[in-house]
């Protein structure tokens, strides 16, 4: 998964700089109870200004991803 994320982030004409896998958590909440923890992954990359929006759109559309939160860093 992490590598299918990573490909999509050059894609869409962005560098991955760094991967932490954080591990496995349980959320605190879930609307589905088949899904009670999943794998947390931080990725860094750089990418021009429109793009991050544009993964997440793509990730959305992933039923494999459950949750995803991306930040600016200046």
């Amino acid at each position: 998964m992490i590598e299918d994320l990573s490909k999509e982030i050059t894609a869409l004409e962005g560098e991955v700089t760094e991967v932490t896998n954080r591990g496995e958590k349980e959320f605190a909440r879930t609307p589905d109870k088949r899904f009670t923890k999943g794998v947390y992954v931080e990725i860094t990359f750089k990418a021009p200004p429109l793009k991050p929006n544009a993964l997440v759109e793509r990730t959305r559309l992933n039923p494999a991803v459950n949750r995803v939160l991306t930040q600016c860093i200046d």
